[in-house]
């Protein structure tokens, strides 16, 4: 899992959508969905801003890190990202 939190380029008084660079960060993602890269992703409702990226089953903690890098959410200073690694006990994905 990478999770996102704002960066130093985040600007609080504005809303997530309206920020520098937040298209880009999106479309970024879009991209990873389309290649099968991402299984979703999505803001957290509560607690103000940050949220997460559940990538594909088997995805290493490394793929994660680079495909964290790459965001260009995180080259622009805009958000920050951590890699987490899950284990899925129950359910299916």
């Amino acid at each position: 899992m990478i999770f996102h939190n704002p960066g130093p380029a985040w600007n609080a008084a504005m809303s997530p959508l309206d920020q520098t660079g937040v298209m880009e960060h999106v479309a970024y993602l879009r991209q990873l969905a389309d290649k099968g890269t991402l299984q979703a992703s999505g803001p957290f409702i509560a607690g103000g801003n940050g949220g997460m990226i559940l990538t594909r089953l088997g995805t290493t903690e490394e793929e994660a890190a680079a495909i964290g890098r790459e965001d260009p959410g995180v080259r622009s200073g805009l958000i920050t990202f951590e890699v987490k690694a899950w284990m899925v006990t129950i359910g299916a994905l």
